[in-house]
């Protein structure tokens, strides 16, 4: 599946990804439209064990802002920051990599059962997961159907 093997990623992205990895944060997605004269800017950051909160965002944005006002020639600039969220899905093969370490449950091709398993590492063409068992099994990209983020609480049940 081509959805999987490439990083979406917009021109602000390459602009504004080394001034959130200087604050220590891990650009996931940045997304620009402008409707009528009003640029709407949408950015998501993961980091750290802890999670994104309402601090890191304030940061985040308060860095940012600055150089999308220069970028888009617009002192008129909605910029919003969040958190991936507790189950968001996974778009591209690169946000496995950013996603090291979470629980994610994997549907594959074909198959009409959810696999679920902790992301050990990635690469352009595939990912590894450690199942529950300890075994750790290697999927390509393009025999994932849908790969979503598991909520903590919820692999606590």
């Amino acid at each position: 599946m081509e959805y999987f093997s490439k990083h979406q990623q917009g021109p602000l992205t390459g602009e504004l990804e080394p001034i959130i990895e200087g604050l220590g944060y891990k650009t996931v997605e940045v997304a620009a439209k402008k409707t009528g004269s009003r640029h709407h800017v949408s950015v998501i950051i993961s980091g750290g064990d802890s999670g994104i909160g309402l601090t890191d965002c304030e940061k985040v944005h308060k860095a940012i802002l600055p150089r999308l006002e220069i970028l888009l020639d617009d002192r008129d600039i909605y910029v919003e920051v969040s958190s991936p969220g507790i189950s968001r899905n996974l778009k591209c093969g690169a946000e496995f990599g950013i996603f090291v370490g979470s629980l994610v449950r994997l549907l594959l091709e074909g198959e009409n059962e959810w696999i679920v398993g902790r992301i050990m590492k990635s690469d352009e063409r595939k990912v590894v997961i450690e199942m529950s068992d300890g075994k750790k099994e290697d999927y390509l990209y393009d025999t994932i159907r849908k790969a979503k983020l598991v909520d903590i609480q919820e692999a606590k049940k």
